[in-house]
């Protein structure tokens, strides 16, 4: 390469790089406060939810809480960044991620499960998959070719997981994008491609057009859209159906949530893990008030944005999601510098007096818990594990809103409960 060459691959290179900061913004954490912005790391590749991650940022954003957004190299990237000790507190995956991680060789991946939490699901992706029409279902792909998308991609983990479900190993997983994977099929140099976005995909559309045409029709109809239909639960998918032009009409098929996670901020004690747990708090009780205005005025994608949804195995984030309830509920809510000052527990952020007056049932109703002195300590968090586990709920000892409102519930049934037994036998009087 001559250096007019060199150079001007260089000035494309430096172009590239500014236009790319300039339109997603910096990485740098530029907020206020020393410990206010948390980093949300998103795919770089997803225009859109970058676009919703910086309006989602300058909502919440202020002088005691935030975001900054960091765009990655995907989603497998994305959970490294959250289990590393950068500032990395958010991001966006798949709903289905922790099948993926679980199962990784790289036992930070594997950490994935203890350490990140469900938040919401931020709208809804349509999985496609396009195969050869000797291809009936997707236990005939074993020892096949199959497209998958590039590594690091959300299609890469969706279709990986799919394919592990179905207890099936292709003989080649080819890193394509869509149009190559296409093209790949109808040259016979793959038998099967994965394909995640809407329903349908403009390449799919293409491709049924195709079916029309006298001169592309032969190569066109080696390919046909295959059925997905398995049992959903449990794995962060939903079921779909689609109309497919020039294929088929309400095919079955399933769908992925992208979901956003937050890092469990509650599994250490240290004055930095409680104040990054009460401004996840902060954040999340301005998500939760203020949803309708970026429906209104943000990204179309809002519109399907709930934490009502079952997103797979996640656990719920008790900062942003359970104690921001508590502070909803409870009117406590406590300035930011203040909670690390607070004795240790998972939930100092919501205050003292809610503290309190659950040690103060718990005791009522039998759970000695010693001295309601308001400090969530192990003797505290084991009555509260105790009684989550006679009430039939998860045992995890995280004091929110919902356990609150059961412990009230309880303690106004306790005096008939706790009533001592009739006197039997013969009376004295």
């Amino acid at each position: 390469m001559n250096s007019w060459k060199k150079t001007s691959c260089l000035a494309a290179v430096v172009a590239l790089v500014l236009g790319f900061q300039q339109a997603f913004g910096k990485a740098d954490d530029d907020c206020a406060g020393p410990y206010a912005c948390i980093g949300m790391v998103i795919d770089s590749g997803d225009p859109v939810l970058i676009q919703m991650g910086h309006e989602m940022s300058s909502m919440v954003t202020d002088n005691a809480a935030g975001t900054v957004v960091k765009p990655t190299a995907g989603p497998i990237a994305n959970v490294a960044r959250l289990l590393s000790r950068e500032n990395a507190g958010l991001s966006v995956v798949p709903s289905d991620m922790l099948q993926y991680t679980n199962r990784s060789d790289d036992p930070r991946l594997r950490k994935a499960k203890d350490r990140l939490r469900f938040i919401m699901t931020i709208g809804r992706k349509v999985v496609h998959v396009i195969a050869r029409k000797e291809i009936r279902s997707l236990e005939d792909l074993a020892g096949k070719r199959v497209v998958m998308g590039p590594d690091n991609t959300a299609l890469w983990v969706v279709s990986n997981n799919l394919l592990y479900l179905h207890g099936v190993t292709p003989s080649e997983r080819l890193q394509l994008k869509p149009v190559a994977g296409v093209t790949a099929e109808l040259l016979g140099n793959a038998d099967a491609e994965f394909v995640v976005g809407d329903a349908p995909m403009g390449v799919i559309e293409k491709l049924g057009a195709m079916r029309q045409n006298e001169e592309l029709k032969s190569k066109a109809e080696q390919v046909h859209m295959l059925e997905l239909k398995f049992p959903i639960k449990g794995t962060g998918y939903q079921t779909a159906s689609v109309n497919y032009p020039g294929f088929a009409d309400n095919l079955d098929t399933v769908a992925i949530l992208p979901t956003l996670v937050s890092y469990d901020f509650t599994h250490k004690s240290s004055p930095y893990f409680q104040r990054r747990c009460a401004e996840l708090a902060r954040i999340g009780e301005t998500v939760r008030n203020r949803l309708e205005e970026l429906r209104a005025s943000g990204h179309k994608q809002w519109q399907a944005t709930t934490w009502e949804l079952e997103a797979g195995n996640w656990k719920k984030d008790s900062c942003f999601f359970g104690v921001a309830e508590t502070l909803v509920s409870t009117g406590l809510a406590q300035d930011a510098k203040s909670s690390s000052k607070q004795p240790s527990g998972p939930i100092q952020a919501v205050g003292q007096v809610v503290i309190r007056e659950a040690q103060q049932i718990l005791n009522n109703l039998g759970y000695d818990v010693g001295k309601a002195d308001g400090i969530l300590g192990r003797r505290t968090a084991a009555g509260l594990r105790k009684f989550q586990k006679d009430q039939g709920v998860i045992p995890d000892g995280i004091l929110n809103s919902d356990l609150l409102s059961m412990l009230r519930v309880q303690e106004k049934l306790a005096p008939l409960s706790l009533m001592p037994p009739p006197q039997t036998g013969n009376s004295s009087s």
